[in-house]
Formats: C-alpha cells, sequence, structure tokens
C-alpha cells in the first residue's frame, strides 16, 4: 500500500473511531442535550465533521493537505481535540467525572465512549498528523484562530446556564458543567484562575506544537 493510500485509510479510521465514540456516548447518556453541549462532545464532533469533509475532498484533491487554509484548521483541529484529553487526563478522571450520567455505569458501551472520546481520538488525529501532514507548515500567526473554539465555550457555558439548562454528570458541575467553571462554588475568582491557568497552558501548548512542527521540517531538510 503507498503512503498516500495508507494516509488515507487511517483517516478513513480516524473518521470511524471518532464515530463510534460519539455515537456511544449518546448511547449511554441519560440527557442527550446535556451530552451534547460538553466541551469533549463539541471537539469530538469538530473533529468527526472536518475528517468526514476531508476524506470527501481528498479523493478530488490530494493537494488539498498542502494549503495553508488546509494548515490552519488541521492545527486548530488538532488542539481542540488535544485539548479534551489535557484536561479530562489532569482535572477530570481523577475526580471520577463522567458525562451524561447521574452515576458512574459501569458497562461496557460507557467505558467504550470514555475511552473514545478521551484518549482513541486524541491519539489518533494527533498520529494523523506526525505520520502523514506536510511538516513546516504551521505558523505563529495560527495561534488566535486555534484558541477561538476554547475560549468561546465559557461563554456558551453560561449562556446555557442563564437559559436554565442544566448538566447530567458526576464529578462536575449540574449547572455549569465542570468543577472549574462553577462560579456559584469557587466564585469568579475562581473561575477566572482556573480558565487564566489553562490559557496559559494552551497558549504554550499551541506555540511548542508550531516550534516542535517547524524543527521536525529543519531536522528533515538537514538529513537530506
Amino acid at each position: 500500500m503507498s503512503k498516500g493510500k495508507f494516509s488515507y485509510a487511517f483517516k478513513v479510521a480516524t473518521t470511524i473511531c471518532c464515530l463510534i465514540g460519539l455515537s456511544a456516548s449518546f448511547i449511554t447518556s441519560t440527557n442527550i442535550y446535556s451530552t451534547l453541549a460538553y466541551y469533549t462532545t463539541l471537539s469530538n464532533i469538530v473533529v468527526l465533521l472536518f475528517y468526514i469533509i476531508l476524506c470527501i475532498i481528498l479523493p478530488f484533491k490530494k493537494n488539498v493537505v498542502k494549503t495553508n487554509a488546509y494548515a490552519q484548521i488541521k492545527g486548530a483541529v488538532v488542539m481542540i481535540i488535544f485539548l479534551t484529553f489535557m484536561v479530562y487526563s489532569i482535572s477530570l478522571q481523577p475526580l471520577g467525572f463522567a458525562m451524561g450520567a447521574e452515576k458512574v455505569p459501569l458497562d461496557r458501551i460507557f467505558r467504550l465512549s470514555n475511552i473514545f472520546v478521551h484518549f482513541v481520538t486524541p491519539i489518533m488525529v494527533f498520529l494523523d498528523y506526525f505520520l502523514f501532514d506536510v511538516k513546516g507548515n504551521f505558523k505563529y500567526s495560527y495561534v488566535p484562530l486555534w484558541t477561538l473554539f476554547p475560549a468561546l465555550y465559557p461563554i456558551y457555558v453560561y449562556i446555557n446556564a442563564d437559559l436554565g439548562a442544566r448538566f447530567v454528570n458526576v464529578g462536575g458541575s449540574v449547572k455549569y458543567a465542570y468543577f472549574f467553571l462553577d462560579k456559584d462554588k469557587i466564585g469568579i475568582e475562581g473561575v477566572v484562575g482556573y480558565l487564566a491557568l489553562m490559557w496559559i497552558i494552551y497558549e504554550m501548548c499551541c506555540l511548542a506544537f508550531v516550534f516542535i512542527d517547524g524543527a521536525i521540517k529543519r531536522h528533515k531538510e538537514k538529513r537530506n
């Protein structure tokens, strides 16, 4: 199998993994709207839409992966889903967090959804970039775009709360989805502190991603 065909097959596999995770999440959810409103779900939907469109376009326009527009969007997708992986692994998993459930389910479908949306899909997306994408196309000027989706999510959560929506979960916040957004419990200062820390870490990760991407290209050029 040629690298091009393997790359395409890997993208199809990533799409399927994402679809499995999302489908299992909705199957195990006790409240579909609540599950749909989580950052984890939304970030996985972004990935799913991106890869579906990409898999449709690639057979007709193979060079699309070499364009600046692709680099901007792909970088955003990688970082958006990376944030899901990072926040869950560091902040939510230790609390036994479970979205869309009134108690922690122990069935296999729940465990499957949890593993796929938080681990398998993010890792597949990163591997797709690492193994197949042209390196050196990311620019520091792309970082604000990559930050837009995560920056808008807290605003969405608070508007959602004001409209009376509630989140079903274990280990999180019924009104604000995640404990670090719960201004009723930790106060505005606590929320600002958490978000500021997360923003700094996320920005540093984005900048490091651009730097490493360029470093890989330079390393390959030296070897050649």
